[in-house]
């Protein structure tokens, strides 16, 4: 059953979020965030290295956040800003949260 999970983001993300009459608004956005933040709780025991990159993967993340936050503060529309500083975490962590949907036991 937890295979099925990311074709179930995926089906809620395109049929209903994805819409122009679904994504336009409120409970559409919030609907895909929760859910993309809900899935990405899978992958949470690697937030160090959600990239599965070794002694170098602690970096990206912070250096990712620290530019994020950077272009947060100096643009011009900060409000656009504050959704990329909230979700980028959660989009590295869609990776391993598959992986973890995804791994068989051998």
């Amino acid at each position: 059953m937890k295979a099925l999970l990311p074709a179930l983001l995926l089906g809620i993300l395109t049929f209903w979020s994805g819409t122009f009459a679904g994504g336009a608004t409120f409970s559409g956005a919030v609907s895909a965030h929760a859910v993309i933040l809900a899935f990405c709780f899978l992958g949470a025991a690697r937030w160090r290295d959600p990239l599965g990159l070794g002694s170098y993967g602690k970096w990206p993340l912070p250096a990712l956040l620290v530019a994020l936050g950077a272009g947060w503060w100096l643009g011009p529309v900060p409000r656009a800003g504050i959704v990329g500083l909230v979700l980028l975490p959660a989009f590295l962590l869609i990776p391993p949260a598959v992986a973890a949907c995804w791994r068989r036991a051998s």
